[in-house]
């Protein structure tokens, strides 16, 4: 129970602490109604999860799916940028860290972009005054971030 425990304390996403909860709360001796009211889950649910704790502990209650690795083969980085040198390719690629938004550029352009527009709410009557806002503040933009280094030059 105290792995139970640490694993909900420590749980980011809402799916695995859903699982753990459901888990938890049928080991304390709740019944698959109660919980099914509580955490708006079916039976089946419970019972898939309990038996998943049973078989391989919090490791059953993780999600599997991590997402697939992007690259490109040796085939497309030959359609894409011909024999010229890395230093001239037209496309990089560059890897950015999974679900990690506080080092991925594109997370912080748009955290930037959304406070932006926060700050600017009271001129936001309409769409299109949002739109124009949102591409004005796009084509001044300057990111500025600590973690750029960690990507080597950009272009």
């Amino acid at each position: 129970m105290d792995e139970l425990n640490q694993f909900i304390n420590a749980c980011l996403d809402s799916r695995e602490t859903k699982r753990a909860l459901a888990v938890k709360m049928t080991l304390e001796g709740f019944t698959h109604q109660q919980i099914m009211n509580i955490l708006r889950v079916s039976s089946g649910f419970v019972t898939k999860w309990k038996q998943a704790f049973l078989l391989s502990g919090v490791n059953g209650l993780k999600l599997g799916y991590k997402g697939k690795a992007a690259y490109f083969t040796e085939v497309e980085k030959q359609q894409v940028n011909g024999d010229k040198p890395e230093q001239e390719w037209p496309i990089h690629y560059i890897k950015l860290a999974p679900y990690a938004p506080k080092q991925n550029l594109i997370e912080a352009v748009w955290l930037q972009v959304k406070n932006f527009l926060r700050n600017e709410w009271h001129l936001l009557k309409t769409f299109k005054i949002t739109k124009w806002l949102f591409e004005q503040f796009l084509s001044h933009f300057v990111l500025h971030s600590s973690h750029l280094s960690m990507y080597g030059t950009l272009s």
